[in-house]
């Protein structure tokens, strides 16, 4: 009748009575219960005082046995919950309906609080007296994730406890029972390593059915050096009778790596001798999946603050270089050998603030110009030109869905994410023929989805359009899909690294999220999902040719960057204005409030040190002082002008800037506020 029990323990006493054998057993469970490190467990007397106390509790609540047997469970609540009645409710429903669950927060030795999973159970004689309770309680404040996996265990360990009350045969069935169904792997090996009991989840670590693990040992079952690994480990435990919490790598049955945190303890009997070892595994991948992306997210931030930094500082260099230039093909004539000469600068410079406009779509603060547009659209337009970038032996397949709604995006920003995709998947097929699919589709996706699928990507639940970029080629190792969202990071012999770390910034810009599929040998997929707009898309609009007109009077130019001052004073001497200039928001105050009488236009830079602009722009206004401001920027337009929203700005100007741009800033903002022009 015992002997399967007594294999599961590799008991090798003697057989012996039925009473005894029950005894022993229970001692056993009661020893196997002491060695669970995460879970509270002690028994109450009926009237709520605390009868038995095991490791667990001790771990977890911070007080030793000898503290709180006698006492009342009730010590464990915040003051609140005990001037409810809250203890006593917890009884009063477990004494009516045999079992009850709650959460809530419960306070430890040293006064610090924690969220727990508690679960107390009625005991009852076979006569229906009330013996006592058994409570199990689990710290679930940091381990929500755990929660789930940890739940069926938690529930079928209790279960076991009060099997016990009910007879060695039913108390057997229940502890094979937990083991069996709880989401943790779970197993029990001998002292000489063969394993005796394991799960079905256990059976998913290892990789193996159970009938090719039972009655074998690591050595048997796992390829060096990873079974002489495991066994070192599981001889430390026994010859120290320590357990230990490790973490580890397994691979699954299907090929696909998981991470699991797992507590390995020695299995001792009644005469305190080491029989065997246990083991509970949890699967953590999710969780340090999770955290990686965190951790990502964190490092391009910091990443993107830089190059924003940086491209701010080309930005107002290039303009200054942008404007000297407008200045010099504004003095010589149009037929001079020199005007040549400048336009092929001029065509350079504007190469270079293209770097820049890179530069700032990896920091998520780039020069968008959004408007409603269609993604279809878009694709159709670049076909003829993603065809003679990409390698001859490979052909494009499109796949665009007819019912997509508009999407509110930047259309040069867009373009060069599909062609930096595009390019890549062909790059990913090398010399042999191939395949690279663009599709899109539409997709409602809610927070639960966004949150699992596109980690630490700030995005809204919703309808989103979808760009799906698809190649047969090699794939990815996941070493490589680690890291290739990292700036300079690249596994092509020529490449530079900034692709998909601009292209990130750009989605990320646009409210919008990526994610990669790929697997080696099977080609690799990148997805994005833009969210999509209620505006109709239309055509757009041309652009208004250049007026020759000037003016009077004087406009103040507030600007960090000398060369830039200087610039904006020699179009605005050229438009017939005089300029005063301040190298930052404090000093443009002093020279205001001298000068206020004269001043029709203030162009104020945004980022400046000691005060920069939105601080002087706050300033003036709380002053009283009307007089209209353009503000500049080489920062997102979206963004800088929503720090001013409802602040009545007269207009915005771009940097780097164009003389003719900076010209029509200046017309535009003074015939808004209907402060005139003198000239045609």
């Amino acid at each position: 009748m015992w002997k399967p029990l007594q294999k599961l323990f590799a008991d090798p006493a003697p057989p012996r009575a039925e009473a005894e054998d029950r005894e022993y057993l229970q001692e056993r469970f009661q020893l196997f219960i002491e060695q669970v490190k995460d879970y509270a467990i002690f028994m109450l007397d009926p009237q709520g005082r605390v009868a038995s106390w095991n490791q667990g509790a001790q771990r977890l609540k911070g007080y030793e046995a000898g503290e709180v047997l006698g006492r009342h469970f009730s010590i464990f609540y915040e003051p609140e919950d005990v001037a409810a009645g809250l203890p006593a409710q917890e009884l009063a429903l477990a004494g009516e309906y045999g079992t009850c669950q709650q959460e809530g927060w419960r306070v430890r030795k040293d006064g610090s609080r924690f969220m727990a999973n508690v679960v107390i159970t009625a005991l009852r004689g076979s006569g229906g007296d009330l013996k006592g309770f058994v409570k199990v309680t689990r710290d679930v404040t940091m381990q929500k994730d755990a929660e789930a996996r940890m739940a069926s265990f938690a529930k079928e360990l209790e279960e076991t406890v009060a099997a016990t009350t009910r007879g060695l045969q039913e108390s057997e069935i229940r502890l094979q029972g937990f083991v069996r169904h709880a989401t943790a792997a779970i197993a029990f090996k001998g002292a000489d390593g063969r394993y005796l009991l394991l799960n079905p989840a256990m059976e998913a670590l290892l990789g193996l059915p159970a009938e090719q693990i039972l009655g074998r040992t690591d050595l048997d079952i796992l390829p060096p050096p990873r079974g002489e690994e495991v066994t070192l480990l599981d001889r430390k435990i026994l010859g120290a009778a320590q357990a230990v919490e490790v973490e580890e790598r397994w691979t699954h049955a299907d090929g696909s790596g998981h991470d699991y945190l797992s507590q390995k303890f020695p299995l001792v009997d009644g005469e305190g001798r080491n029989w065997g070892i246990g083991i509970i595994s949890t699967d953590i991948t999710d969780r340090k999946l999770a955290e990686q992306a965190r951790l990502q997210s964190q490092k391009l931030e910091s990443l993107g603050v830089l190059s924003g930094g940086i491209a701010h500082d080309f930005n107002n260099l290039l303009g200054a270089i942008l404007g000297n230039l407008g200045l010099a093909q504004m003095e010589i004539n149009p037929a001079a050998s020199a005007s040549t000469r400048l336009k092929t600068i001029e065509s350079l410079v504007v190469k270079a603030t293209n770097l820049t406009r890179q530069m700032l779509a990896y920091s998520g603060r780039g020069t968008f110009e959004i408007k409603p547009l269609q993604l279809n659209a878009l694709v159709e337009e670049m076909t003829h030109l993603l065809t003679i970038s990409i390698s001859k032996k490979v052909s494009i397949r499109y796949s665009l869905d007819r019912t997509l709604p508009p999407i509110e995006a930047d259309a040069s920003q867009l373009q060069q994410v599909v062609m930096n995709l595009v390019i890549n998947a062909s790059d990913a097929i090398g010399d042999r023929p191939g395949t690279v699919t663009v599709r899109t589709g539409v997709m409602s996706a809610d927070a639960d989805y966004l949150e699992r699928t596109f980690q630490s990507q700030p995005m809204k639940p919703g309808t989103f359009v979808t760009l799906e970029v698809a190649d047969d080629g090699a794939g990815m190792s996941p070493e490589t899909m680690k890291r290739i969202f990292e700036p300079f990071f690249t596994t092509k012999f020529s490449g530079r690294g900034l692709g998909l770390s601009a292209i990130q910034g750009i989605i990320r810009g646009h409210g919008g999220g990526i994610r990669v599929y790929s697997e080696l040998g099977k080609g690799t997929t990148f997805k994005l999902l833009f969210p999509a707009s209620g505006a109709a898309a239309g055509p757009q609009a041309a652009p208004e040719a250049p007026q020759e007109f000037r003016g009077a009077g004087t406009i103040l130019v507030v600007d960090d960057e000398e060369s830039i001052r200087s610039m904006a004073a020699g179009i605005l001497a050229q438009m017939g204005f005089d300029a005063l200039l301040a190298a930052d928001g404090m000093e443009a105050l002093m020279l205001y409030e001298t000068h206020k009488a004269d001043i029709r236009l203030i162009i104020m830079d945004l980022t400046m040190p000691h005060m920069d602009g939105a601080e002087a722009f706050t300033a003036l206004r709380a002053r009283g002082h009307a007089t209209p401001v353009v503000l500049s920027s080489g920062f997102n337009e979206s963004e800088a002008v929503n720090r001013f929203k409802g602040e009545g700005l007269a207009g915005f100007l771009q940097k780097p800037y164009r003389v003719q741009a900076f010209i029509q800033a200046v017309k535009g903002a003074l015939e808004k506020y209907g402060r005139g022009w003198q000239g045609p």
